[in-house]
């Protein structure tokens, strides 16, 4: 189990949290990992909740943080929300993450590197249903200017699922990687500890 993190949805515009965030762990003198939804690829809980956001003068910011700081960041906005006018509409403890995948590659270059990527995920991440199958027939090598058929090919689909930091880390590793044009991802799922 990976550290907890939770989901924070601020009524506030995006620069003016990001700086309060930044000042906060200046002010703590400690860095800490921090995932904004929208710059992580995570996905907002409802289609109401994106209408909202667009369609009301309220700009609502979503931000997780580590367990050990963001009661301690909730209680400083709190503490600042008369000057800035910030206020926390939620919280809620993350329990876990996932998104789908899927590629078609037919370079031989591409499809070692998107091996590799597979190869390599990070500890706390479970690929659920992923079967990729790969053909080679280098006969075709010489047509495949005049035939749709490719010498190379590898494909596959699945879900990447597990601990919430873990999760995000291997979105962005996908995302930031050669082959961002090429593997199409879903926005990131967060599941929660149900209310008690």
């Amino acid at each position: 189990m990976g550290v907890q993190y939770y989901e924070l949805i601020i009524r506030s515009p995006f620069l003016l949290v990001k700086g309060f965030l930044m000042g906060y762990m200046h002010g703590r003198g400690e860095s800490f990992k921090y995932f904004f939804h929208r710059k992580a690829g995570i996905r907002r809980e409802t289609l109401g909740e994106v209408l909202k956001e667009y369609l009301t003068m309220d700009n609502y910011t979503h931000l997780c943080l580590p367990e050990n700081v963001a009661e301690h960041f909730v209680s400083a906005l709190r503490g600042a929300e008369p000057t800035i006018g910030c206020t926390v509409e939620k919280k809620r403890l993350i329990t876990g993450a996932e998104f789908t995948f899927s590629f078609d590659l037919y370079n031989e270059n591409q499809i070692n590197q998107c091996k590799e990527l597979f190869r390599n995920v990070p500890a706390g991440v479970e690929l659920i249903n992923f079967h990729p199958l790969e053909r080679r027939d280098v006969r075709l090598k010489g047509i495949k200017e005049y035939a749709p058929v490719h010498p190379f090919t590898y494909q596959g689909q699945g879900t990447a699922q597990g601990d919430f930091e873990a999760v995000v880390d291997f979105y962005l590793t996908i995302k930031r990687s050669g082959l961002t044009d090429f593997i199409l991802c879903s926005e990131i799922r967060l599941k929660y500890q149900e209310a008690e």
